[in-house]
């Protein structure tokens, strides 16, 4: 009996072996599921809250801008939001006014550029409206914003917002880029070009150098154009009309070169000008740019054009293109 007694003993203590090694196993399978979860929780794999990745790809984005030899510009990454901005405090109120963090908000002087990593595209269908983050709006939505005020000393604030929805692949890092360099654009005050514009419209045919000259600046795209590089080559790269448009809002000089290593005055770059007369008249005449025989070479001409003034800048870029070469 003894023996019998120690054998019924034996198969509870077995069976909660069993158990135990049952329930560690499925513990074990449980936490290999959860754990990459948690390790990207917050957003996904390449634009997250706090991500020192997103943070290389914006630097990269905005070095297309920045690493132009004739423009008095350069950026610094200057540290991490006050809080996590995300759909549970960016909220769009029924009259049509947003509740926002203090630090996005244009008021937000100690923030001059504020970039939020939406990842999960809550706060930008906050901004644009129910459904604008998923990721089927990419096209348009994955990078958007702009300034939102300025000082009376001149300085530029800006929002732009980047959802994480259309950063879930390696595959959408180029377009979204591009995007990216199209807003970082009108952030530091490009208009949209329309140089080029027959890239588009195909009239007449563009050329190789039609394509070449083609600005990143242009105010839109075909729905055809995913991924953004069937129809452009090096589509993120800021091109000639660009590179001098940049230039003349931010022109290096002599008093400010040495705050840009590296740079090249931007006399050096451009044609130089003494003085253009009545050149608001001549830009209405049938041919104005017959009248450039009274540009003389002396001094470079830097001119701020404001937003809708088109007329004048094409008028100039023209006349610029008929000069003859000025040694």
């Amino acid at each position: 009996m003894a023996a019998v007694v120690t054998r019924i003993r034996e198969q509870p203590t077995r069976l909660r072996r069993l158990l135990w090694l049952l329930l560690y196993t499925l513990l074990a399978i449980f936490l290999m599921l959860l754990l990459p979860q948690m390790g990207s929780a917050g957003g996904p794999r390449y634009i997250a809250g706090v991500n020192s990745a997103a943070d290389l790809f914006v630097a990269d984005a905005f070095s297309d801008w920045t690493s132009i030899p004739a423009a008095a510009v350069a950026t610094t990454l200057a540290g991490q939001l006050g809080e996590d901005v995300n759909g549970t405090n960016v909220i769009a109120n029924g009259n049509g006014t947003f509740t926002m963090p203090s630090d996005i908000l244009p008021t937000a002087v100690n923030k001059p550029v504020a970039i939020v990593y939406d990842s999960d595209g809550a706060v930008t269908s906050a901004l644009l409206g129910s459904g604008a983050g998923n990721t089927l709006y990419c096209f348009t939505n994955s990078v958007f914003g702009g300034a939102d005020s300025l000082s009376t000393n001149a300085r530029l604030y800006a929002l732009v917002i980047v959802n994480g929805n259309c950063a879930q692949t390696s595959s959408q890092l180029p377009d979204l880029k591009y995007r990216m360099v199209r807003t970082f654009g009108r952030v530091l005050g490009l208009d949209w070009s329309q140089v080029n514009l027959n890239v588009i419209t195909r009239n007449p045919v563009p050329t190789a150098a039609d394509y070449a000259g083609f600005t990143i600046m242009h105010a839109t795209d075909s729905i055809s154009c995913v991924p953004i590089s069937i129809c452009y080559t090096n589509p993120d790269q800021p091109k000639m009309d660009d590179r001098a448009s940049l230039s003349r809002l931010y022109p290096v000089t002599l008093q400010n070169q040495s705050n840009f290593p590296g740079k090249q005055l931007s006399k050096t770059q451009f044609v130089f000008i003494a003085r253009c007369t009545s050149w608001m008249q001549m830009a209405s005449r049938h041919n104005p740019c017959r009248a450039s025989t009274s540009w003389l070479a002396g001094s470079i001409l830097r001119l701020v054009w404001p937003r809708g003034r088109m007329r004048q800048r094409l008028f100039l870029d023209s006349c610029f293109a008929d000069m003859p070469e000025i040694r």
